[in-house]
This record gives structure tokens, sequence and C-alpha cells, in this order.
């Protein structure tokens, strides 16, 4: 298991400068645009596109099929992926929430956006994502699975604006029910995506056990 992860971290890793150069820009212009969210949104995804491409290295070389014949179960190959996912994820909002606060706290006369609640609360949004296009990638090859992620992403994106327009139609809006229940849209919500966390790894278990590499 661990030294699947450095594998996998190593192969994150070579990309350093190019995902430095696109964080820079994207802090560059979340100051243009007075608005920080740009750059904290964009830590979570990179958090789940570490994950992307250390996959997508993995398929290119088949390193799959190389790993199953070795004493390395299909279980521990598949568990690799989703610890990677918990670590590349927790890493991007710990990014977004000290980038955040230090621009607010520095900026806050003119920048906007987001407190530690909504930035946690959009992280575990991304982690369910994830987790839904895992056992996809096993199955399909990450390429193909992309199209399921964007395709999840604006599912899930069309199922909080229409919540969002039911409760403003019905006097709520989501900045009250986050300011009175923000823990507990926090607890609720990590319960569900470790529950989809779950589900997911499972399912790309018997995947990868069924796969002809």
């Amino acid at each position: 298991m661990k030294g699947l992860l450095l594998k996998d971290l190593y192969t994150v890793y070579n990309y350093k400068k190019q995902y430095t150069l696109i964080v820079g820009f994207m802090l560059i212009w979340a100051i243009f645009m007075k608005n920080v969210a740009f750059i904290s949104i964009y830590m979570l995804i990179l958090g789940g596109m570490l994950v992307l491409s250390s996959m997508s290295t993995d398929e290119a070389v088949h390193f799959n099929r190389l790993a199953l014949t070795m004493p390395i179960s299909p279980a521990t190959l598949v568990k690799s992926k989703y610890i990677l996912l918990i670590i590349t994820m927790g890493g991007g909002t710990i990014l977004a929430c000290i980038i955040n606060a230090i621009c607010l706290q520095f900026l806050n006369k003119w920048m906007s956006g987001f407190d530690w609640q909504g930035i946690v609360l959009t992280a575990l949004v991304f982690i369910i994502t994830y987790s839904i296009t895992l056992p996809l990638i096993f199955k399909m090859g990450v390429e193909k699975a992309r199209y399921v992620y964007i395709g999840v992403m604006l599912g899930l994106a069309l199922l909080i604006l229409g919540t969002a327009s039911l409760l403003e139609k019905l006097g709520i809006s989501l900045g009250e029910i986050e300011d009175v229940n923000g823990g507990y849209l926090i607890i609720g919500l990590l319960g569900i995506s470790v529950l989809v966390l779950v589900i997911s790894y499972l399912c790309s278990l018997k995947v990868v056990k069924k796969k002809e590499w």
C-alpha cells in the first residue's frame, strides 16, 4: 500500500510546474475579479484532478496489468486510489481555506469569497462526484469516464440550483440555512459522502476483480 501511494504521489509531483502556473494564474484572476472563490474552488477541483492524472498515467503504461501479476491484491490496488483521493482532497481543502482566509484578511475591503464552511461543503460535493466517477474509470478508462464526470458535475449543479430555486420560492435562502445549520449541513453531507465513498470502493473492487487487464 505504501509503495503504491508513493508511486502515485511521485507521479502527481511531476505535474508540479504545470499546476503551479495554473494556480498562480487563477490567483491573479481571483484578485482581478475581486472574488477569492475562484481559487478556492480550483484548489478543490485540483485535488480530484490529481487522482485522475495518476490513473491516466497508470492506464498509459498498463500499470494495473503489471501490478496484478505481483503480490498486490485488487483490494490494495483500488484502496490506494481512494486513499489518494482523500489525501489530495484534504490537502486541497486545507490550502483553499488558508488562501481564502489570507485574501479575506488582507484584502477584505474589496474581495469576497467563501467562509470555511462553504469550502468544506463544496469539497464534500466534489468527493461525492469523484466517488461516482472512480468505478467508471476502472471499468471504462479515464478518457471515457471524463464525460461521465462532467455529466455528474452538471447533474449535481442542476440539483443544487433547483433546490436553491425551490427554497427561494418558499421564502428561504441558502445563506440563512447555512448560518443557522452550517454545522449540521457539514455533518449530514459528510455522512452522505462517506456512504457514497464506501459504495464506490466496493463497486470499483468488483470491477477490478472481474476485469481482464
